[in-house]
């Protein structure tokens, strides 16, 4: 059975939500619809939601074996987030690619 949200609680412009969908994209090996709702996400401009959509990208671009792009981003992404162990760990891998 299908529930239907109530209008109220449904936000067609929460960063959140696309961030969700990307992610069971992912598990789901859709890695193109999981690029398409991350990118849908970082155009909310949520400040909240930036970094996890930015990196999140990157591994949807990876999964796509876009690793060129994924390097890329990963790059910027490591410009603006110097600190992030995990990422400079992944953009060691993407080297590699």
């Amino acid at each position: 059975m299908i529930m239907k949200q109530s209008d109220e609680s449904y936000n067609p412009d929460d960063a959140t939500v696309y961030n969700q969908l990307g992610l069971c994209k992912l598990e789901a090996g859709e890695a193109q619809a999981a690029i398409e709702a991350f990118e849908t996400a970082l155009a909310l401009n949520d400040s909240t939601m930036m970094q996890t959509l930015k990196y999140n990208q990157i591994v949807a671009y990876e999964n796509a074996g876009e690793f060129a792009k994924a390097n890329a981003l990963m790059k910027e992404y490591l410009a603006a987030y110097p600190d992030d162990a995990d990422a400079q760990r992944e953009a060691k891998f993407l080297r590699t690619r």
